[in-house]
């Protein structure tokens, strides 16, 4: 005998019984218990779409490039690259790739979307391959056939090798060098200035921060650029400094050198002079054999205090192995 078949019994009127079944339960779940269970218990990548996004706004797959200015080339070494929604909450944090340079994140991004990024490298530490950028703003764009997004290419400064930290000299306006930490380098009470002289380590990379940057892990802020420090147990009448404050015993006066950049494909560039001068000479009014200590030293990060301005505790080598060996010197006193 032949066996039945089934068919007769899937009728239309089944089937669309099933889908309207099927599409009721479908938005039970997913608009309700399971929405919320998912909103609340999903991993950090499942997001809740920002409120101000279009309700036809895609999920993509998003992804940054980061390769150096001067090189053109990517970091050997993977960077952080944190992102944060408009609110200023962090999202998460990729690691880019030492071949491509991109970073891929798993989180879900809304074409449309605000976000904010920062490659971070914590300032002052030995792991300082890159400067730290700025928190950078982007908004997300549409998604390729594949629902693939990638930010604009993301320009990182390297600062100069560890191997070939900067070197530096200081001569005064009458040939005098005020070179090393010897203390029989002297500065006479009749000199007018100091000629201070920076050679870079190695092309292709900067010195000094590349642009003033809010740290957002820490919520510290860092100025832009080089600085020359100038501490004396003495007021000095030096002129044209950017910043001045006392400490205890001691002067502060500092100098911006700005962004010092040694680019591989320039042969002449690579080597900068500042003149700190005095209003007078460094005539300080101590009396005879009543010397002045100086110390002459040079940082490429400056952490502002809580009021917004340098102090002495601020000055960092952002690559603690890429330090300026500091020049220690003195005013002769003589009456």
């Amino acid at each position: 005998m032949p066996r039945k078949s089934n068919a007769s019994k899937w009728t239309t009127g089944k089937v669309f019984g099933i889908g309207i079944a099927l599409m009721f339960s479908a938005l039970f779940i997913f608009g309700g218990p399971l929405q919320f269970v998912y909103e609340t218990y999903g991993p950090d990548w499942l997001r809740v779409a920002p409120p101000d996004i279009d309700p036809d706004a895609s999920i993509v797959d998003l992804s940054i490039r980061v390769q150096y200015e001067l090189g053109r080339d990517v970091p050997g070494a993977g960077q952080a690259i944190d992102v944060y929604d408009a609110n200023m909450v962090a999202i998460e944090s990729a690691t880019s790739d030492t071949t491509t340079g991109v970073a891929s994140f798993q989180s879900d991004y809304w074409e449309g979307e605000t976000v904010y990024v920062q490659v971070y490298v914590a300032p002052n530490s030995a792991a300082g391959l890159t400067y730290l950028t700025p928190l950078l703003t982007y908004v997300v764009p549409d998604g390729d056939v594949n629902g693939d997004s990638q930010l604009p290419q993301l320009a990182i400064n390297e600062p100069m090798s560890s191997t070939t930290a900067p070197t530096t000299t200081s001569m005064t306006n009458e040939g005098t060098w005020a070179n090393g930490t010897a203390a029989l380098f002297h500065i006479h009470e009749t000199h007018t200035s100091l000629t201070f002289t920076v050679f870079s380590g190695t092309g292709d990379s900067v010195y000094g921060m590349p642009a003033a940057a809010h740290d957002q892990r820490t919520g510290f802020d860092y100025e832009m650029g080089g600085y020359i420090r100038v501490v004396t147990d003495f007021a000095v009448d030096f002129t044209g400094y950017d910043a001045y404050w006392t400490e205890g015993s001691n002067f502060y006066y500092v100098w911006s050198t700005g962004v010092l950049k040694d680019d591989g494909d320039v042969p002449d560039d690579g080597a900068w002079i500042f003149t700190l001068a005095t209003a007078t000479t460094f005539e300080c009014g101590r009396g005879l054999n009543e010397n002045v200590s100086v110390v002459i030293d040079m940082f490429d990060a400056v952490r502002l205090n809580t009021a917004g301005n340098m102090w002495s505790g601020g000055f960092f080598d952002f690559d603690t192995s890429n330090s300026v060996t500091a020049i220690t010197t003195r005013i002769v006193g003589i009456a």
